[in-house]
């Protein structure tokens, strides 16, 4: 679980904003040449996950290939040997985008990353799965120079190599905690090894809730016993990796490494959801519960024990990327929906949970359009709102990353051809490859405020995939970029890709600096009143450029503390008692309207 967010009370934020990006870097390697479209294929280099810390420092999970490997100008290390084996990325910037630290995880397998969260005490926790090893010309499982498995030992015999599903802690600063694999240790590569993992949920406390499935065996030193075929597991541990409990859930039918299923953990109730779509091309549907979904797509709701509470089939093609929830336990999930046009083609709207898709197609497509979408339900799975984009021809993006900001809920993606959602509207010239978008919406009504885009060439897919919220309420992005991205933009230069079908990149999308300083003037008003001396000691003076009178004023610290407030006199505040440092001045006029002003206290 992300850290409460304790900032989002400031009062600066009531009033408008306006976000920029205020810097963005790329990452990844020249070589992940591959036969297929970069739509989030396992096979490309792109962000997968992305934490904040108590620090605000940045954490990043990112799949990675092999040559030139680089975060900006800082290199790292790759242990896939060849261009069809990825590994595992995980490092940290500071706020302002600068390098701390990298680990890699990987080898001669496939590494697939399930999931990175923090906590409040200080630990970075990463979760996934590496695909068993089969011959020593391939390079064991490295854990960065951490951890190993044994480089003598092949799927050939049994034993901890052939173990799949890994949990791995480090510190704030990069330093190596633990690593916990929850299989039993002699292991057998052909009929134990086998098991997913779709993400983790980690507390402020450091408690782990971890989903996966396992094979038939007695795993977690004997503490979880799965019979045949093979069982859905949730897991909890504690910080320091000790098993605390489990339930088991039937899951069943075609399930992919590369997540067809999307998971999230509220610890406000106890409830686990559960988000579910068949592979594109034919994919066998899956069953939750001994229970087949109808649709392309399942939501499920299931209990503190694992009992199911609820459940959601769709009527159409749609998918579900992501799941999340609010500090009210409302539930939001989002993805992409393919209509078909209920006009010309006389079919039923696509529908998920209650929400009808009702986005524009063309009239010639019989297969629809896909379109992005965001559904917030209750903790009881009734409808609250749905929301998605009209447009008129094309074929745009799916919705991957979302987040709860305050009031306002954010969306990861990409859009091309125009888009109008509500009172945004994305535009590019018809025939456009997707650009990365940030999609602001109101969470109580699902009206879209803003669609923050990053522009790039005609032509060349990019995406957003990943987005989280710093301690200041600004966000940070990433995605891929397969040619160059923030073209235009008049904050941020341009980057571009070093070489292969696509690099990551990651940027920050802010109202305030990394001090919680307002970046524009839109939050700062400084073109009505003035006050002097600023930097200030004992006393200030504010002066109006249009004649207007203060009533009162207050003082509130970066925190969103109220610090001081009163009645303005002669034009003067006393602020001798404020201790040194930055605040924001808020000035109320006589006719009833707010200015608020940066003081800088000596």
């Amino acid at each position: 679980m992300k850290l409460t967010q304790l900032l989002f009370l400031l009062p600066l934020f009531a009033f408008s904003q306006a976000y920029q990006y205020d810097w963005a870097e790329r990452g990844g390697t020249s070589s992940d040449v591959v036969n297929a479209t970069p739509s989030r294929d396992h096979d490309h280099e792109h962000i997968l996950d992305i934490a904040v810390d108590a620090q605000n420092n940045y954490y990043y999970l990112a799949l990675s290939m092999s040559g030139n490997e680089t975060i900006g100008s800082q290199s790292y290390t790759s242990y896939g040997t060849t261009i069809f084996r990825q590994d595992l990325l995980l490092f940290s910037t500071d706020c302002a985008g600068n390098f701390r630290w990298s680990k890699t995880f990987g080898g001669g397998s496939d590494v697939f990353g399930g999931g990175l969260e923090v906590d409040a005490l200080g630990g970075v926790y990463v979760s996934g799965i590496v695909l068993p090893r089969g011959s020593t010309n391939q390079l064991a499982m490295q854990f960065d120079t951490d951890f190993a498995y044994d480089p003598n030992a092949t799927t050939s015999t049994d034993g901890p190599h052939n173990k799949t599903l890994f949990i791995i802690k480090y510190n704030t600063q990069g330093v190596y905690q633990w690593i916990r694999l929850p299989q039993k240790d002699n292991l057998n590569a052909s009929s134990e090894s086998f098991s997913y993992n779709w993400g983790l949920v980690v507390e402020d406390d450091g408690t782990i809730t971890l989903p996966t499935l396992l094979a038939p065996s007695t795993h977690f030193n004997g503490n979880i016993v799965i019979p045949a075929p093979y069982k859905g597991v949730v897991l909890q541990m504690n910080k320091d990796g000790n098993y605390l409990n489990h339930f088991q859930y039937d899951i069943g039918g075609e399930i992919t490494y590369d997540r067809n299923i999307t998971y999230h953990y509220d610890p406000l109730n106890g409830q686990h959801y559960f988000g579910i779509h068949k592979r594109i091309g034919g994919g066998q549907p899956v069953s939750f519960g001994g229970v087949q979904q109808t649709g392309f797509s399942l939501i499920v709701a299931l209990d503190a024990n694992g009992n199911e509470l609820w459940r959601h089939d769709s009527t159409g093609v749609n998918d579900i990327q992501n799941i999340t929830t609010d500090d009210q336990s409302n539930v939001y999930f989002s993805g992409a929906s393919n209509n078909i046009n209920t006009t010309t083609f006389n079919n039923d709207a696509d529908s998920i949970a209650g929400y009808q898709f009702d986005q524009v197609n063309s009239p010639t497509n019989s297969n629809g359009t896909q379109g992005i979408y965001v559904v917030k339900l209750n903790s009881s799975g009734a409808l609250q709102w749905g929301s998605n984009p009209s447009y008129s021809t094309g074929i745009i993006a799916t919705g991957y990353g979302l987040v709860i900001n305050n009031n306002e809920v954010a969306l990861a993606a990409a859009m091309l051809n125009t888009n109008v959602w509500d009172n945004a509207t994305f535009s590019r010239s018809f025939g456009s490859a997707q650009d990365p978008v940030i999609v602001r919406m109101d969470k109580n009504t699902g009206i879209v405020s803003a669609i923050e885009d990053i522009e790039g060439p005609l032509g060349f897919d990019d995406e957003a995939t990943a987005i989280a919220v710093d301690n200041f309420g600004n966000y940070v992005v990433g995605g891929y970029v397969t040619n160059s991205l923030f073209l235009n933009d008049p904050n941020v230069s341009s980057i571009i890709n070093s070489g292969g079908d696509s690099d990551f990149w990651f940027a920050r999308l802010a109202t305030t600096d990394c001090n919680g300083v307002p970046l524009s003037n839109e939050e700062v008003d400084a073109s009505i009143f003035n006050i002097f001396p600023n930097p200030a000691q004992e006393k200030i003076t504010v002066s109006s450029n249009n004649d207007l009178d203060i009533n009162r004023y207050h003082i509130y610290n970066l925190k969103g503390q109220l610090i001081q407030g009163g009645i303005v006199e002669n034009s003067k505040i006393n602020v001798a008692n404020v201790a040194s440092g930055i605040y924001l001045l808020q000035l109320e006029d006589t006719t009833g309207a707010s200015h608020t002003l940066k003081l800088i206290k000596e």
